[in-house]
């Protein structure tokens, strides 16, 4: 829901958006308000595993260096939102998939009982380091 005052009734998010030819929603003008959120699709064999071991919200301390790399990729997100240059829409893809590799390293940082599943493998040096190294070599042997 947004509401620009607590004392008004506030309106659903989604009657509020427009949306432009490459998706981009904007809340009316934009120009009194910049609110930013999105969401990720992911597909295949593993996903049900992956938000086994993820929490709903992942914090992030101000103070943190993660938090400068997300405030970084903020502003650039909404200067190229705001400019419309050619390829924003390609540049808010990426920026956005910066800010979710950063917030998921928080996380795996951040997480002291974590010890078991694919998510603690890729946390490990060693265990990331074969991980990494099976999947930069698939070879199909024949029977």
């Amino acid at each position: 829901m947004l509401a620009s005052d607590p004392s008004i009734p506030p309106v659903n998010y989604l009657d509020a958006l427009s949306y432009d030819s490459q998706g981009i929603a904007r809340c009316q003008t934009g120009a009194d308000c910049f609110l930013v959120a999105g969401h990720f699709s992911l597909a295949g064999s593993g996903i049900d595993r992956l938000f086994e071991y993820l929490p709903a919200v992942v914090p992030v301390s101000a103070a943190s260096s993660e938090a400068s790399v997300l405030r970084w990729s903020l502003d650039f997100l909404a200067q190229e939102l705001r400019t419309n240059q050619p390829g924003h829409s390609l540049t808010a893809e990426h920026l956005a998939h910066i800010m979710l590799i950063q917030v998921l390293r928080l996380h795996l940082a951040s997480t002291k009982t974590m010890n078991h599943g694919w998510l603690s493998a890729l946390n490990d040096p060693q265990l990331s380091a074969a991980i990494n190294a099976t999947h930069k070599d698939i070879r199909i042997v024949g029977r």
